[in-house]
């Protein structure tokens, strides 16, 4: 039995609001703590039936897929909605399930799929043979509301190596593709126009007839596949600009010839896609549903960081040690670029006693920093970004991680970032007068190591520590030209160190896109095991 997701604290459409204090104004103000409503994990059971007497007018209870239809698929099938037709027997309609989307039609009846049923937990499915059968879409439910972002889930179980689940995918090279397919045995979620754009060739081989929930978003930042609900793969490549086309599920086929070119040995039991990213919260709810429902197993992860840096990977150095690179570290996207420092004597050092004996990159406060090889809380970023960093200062003012061009005031430039203030930590979203600054109202410089949060868009602008919150809303805006960095900022003038800060840092992560409630919480739990820090 799988645990169902709590929706409580979970931020998006059809969800209630994450947790944390809104302000309006846009100067740097300290804001009341407030503790984050923590998304736990809760088992539920769906109720009995009873018979209720005719004179009671007492609503209906809730279907247990009101969470999800709460969330307004762009396409819904689920195979108990084929109702009328006897096990083997084939159809020609799949009925859209509550009417989100278009019904699935059978070209012609020799197309037509078959229902099975009892066969996965007790729920009918749906068969494809392989040969040509498939069902067609009136619309493209990947046509997007987000640019080109898309969110699909699939539960599929199949033998057979290539071929189209849901989407448009008009050959097995897939030049043209907006589709969940299978391909040399593995699943791939693509959005490529002349074979450019977005797909995941290196995720594990699922043709072992193995019930599965696949998974995957697709937007502008980073893009995710998912195996019942774990992670294995992921891009940080743009999916390009396509028109909207026909869409198909169970084959694809190339306009005007009407043959299925694309046939996939499929077993299908229900399939969603949104023409939007769902955010983290959002994709979990819907998880929690179709693993309950097919009692599969389940482990939810968030999408990655663009750039991970890990102290750890240092340890194989003396305390003492100059620290003249430090590498990304290996996770499921190339590498965005390592932190570094030529010049010898703005160079930090490794020190093995740091952070409760954990160890840590320190940095002097005069003149130490390490440079990002590109900025990555430039204005390109004002769609989403998140910080996380676990470290330790004693020091009441300079830039953690960040850009600034006008220091010392490292909040009220421009740029973004987290900074240390009057003994506070910062987050800004900054171009000059204009955009976002919050400061978290717990003092951070005692020594203790502490988790930083900063996480924006969509008007929002967050900063936590060690698991409590503190939130702005208004206006994003980020604007400047230098590289990011770590422990301080380049001053434009000398190309020497701006507002350092003398401290000890143990991990940095940066991630492309705004962390919901869901996804900051299994981040900070992440971080907190590792750095012992303890969340409320």
């Amino acid at each position: 039995m799988v645990a169902a997701l709590a929706l409580s604290g979970c931020a998006g459409p059809g969800l209630p609001d994450d947790d944390g204090v809104d302000t309006d104004s846009v100067d740097t103000e300290v804001v009341d703590t407030v503790d984050t409503e923590v998304v736990d994990t809760v088992e539920t059971e769906v109720a009995d039936t009873v018979e209720s007497d005719p004179a009671d007018t007492d609503p209906a209870p809730p279907s247990t897929d009101d969470p999800v239809a709460a969330l307004a698929p762009d396409l819904w099938l689920r195979a108990d909605d084929v109702v009328g037709v006897a096990d083997r027997e084939t159809f020609t309609t799949w009925p859209a399930h509550r009417g989100f989307g278009d019904d699935a039609v059978a070209p012609q009846p020799s197309m037509a799929p078959q229902l099975r049923t009892r066969r996965v937990h007790g729920e009918p499915m749906v068969r494809f043979d392989g040969v040509d059968d498939r069902l067609d879409l009136v619309s493209d439910p990947f046509a997007s509301s987000q640019g080109e972002a898309f969110t699909v889930f699939a539960v599929v179980s199949t033998a057979d190596t290539d071929g189209l689940i849901v989407g448009r995918h008009a050959n097995t090279g897939g030049s043209q593709d907006r589709a969940l397919v299978m391909r040399s045995g593995r699943p791939d979620l693509r959005s490529l126009a002349d074979g450019v754009g977005v797909s995941f060739p290196d995720a594990p081989r699922v043709d072992d007839l193995q019930w599965r929930l696949v998974s995957g978003v697709v937007d502008q930042r980073t893009s995710a596949l998912f195996v019942d609900g774990a992670l294995v793969s992921a891009s940080r490549l743009a999916p390009p600009a396509r028109p909207a086309a026909t869409a198909s599920v169970g084959g694809g086929w190339a306009p005007p010839v009407p043959e299925t070119s694309t046939a996939l040995d499929l077993d299908l039991a229900e399939v969603l896609v949104w023409g939007r990213a769902l955010s983290t919260c959002e994709r979990w709810a819907v998880e929690s549903y179709l693993a309950r429902r097919y009692d599969l197993p389940l482990t939810q992860d968030v999408r990655p960081p663009v750039s991970r840096y890990v102290a750890g990977d240092l340890a194989s150095r003396a305390s003492g040690d100059p620290i003249g690179l430090w590498q990304e570290h290996p996770g499921p996207l190339p590498a965005a670029g390592a932190l570094a420092m030529g010049v010898a004597e703005r160079q930090p050092v490794w020190s093995s006693e740091a952070l409760g004996g954990r160890g840590a990159v320190r940095f002097d406060g005069v003149d130490d920093r390490l440079d990002h090889a590109y900025n990555a809380f430039g204005p390109d970023q004002a769609g989403g970004l998140s910080v996380v960093t676990a470290f330790a200062t004693t020091a009441p003012l300079g830039m953690l991680v960040g850009t600034a061009v006008a220091p010392p005031d490292v909040v009220g430039d421009y740029g973004g970032g987290l900074a240390v203030r009057d003994h506070l930590l910062v987050a800004k979203a900054a171009n000059g007068p204009l955009g976002l600054r919050v400061a978290h109202p717990v003092p951070v410089d005692d020594g203790a190591v502490h988790l930083g949060v900063a996480t924006w868009g969509d008007e929002r602008l967050e900063v936590r520590v060690d698991g409590v919150g503190a939130t702005t809303r208004g206006r994003i805006a980020i604007a400047t030209t230098s590289n990011s960095a770590v422990g301080g900022v380049v001053d434009a003038g000398t190309g020497g160190t701006a507002v350092p800060l003398a401290a000890d840092v143990g991990e940095v992560r940066l991630f492309r896109y705004a962390l919901d409630a869901c996804a900051v919480h299994h981040v900070e739990a992440e971080l907190a095991a590792t750095w012992g820090v303890t969340l409320p």
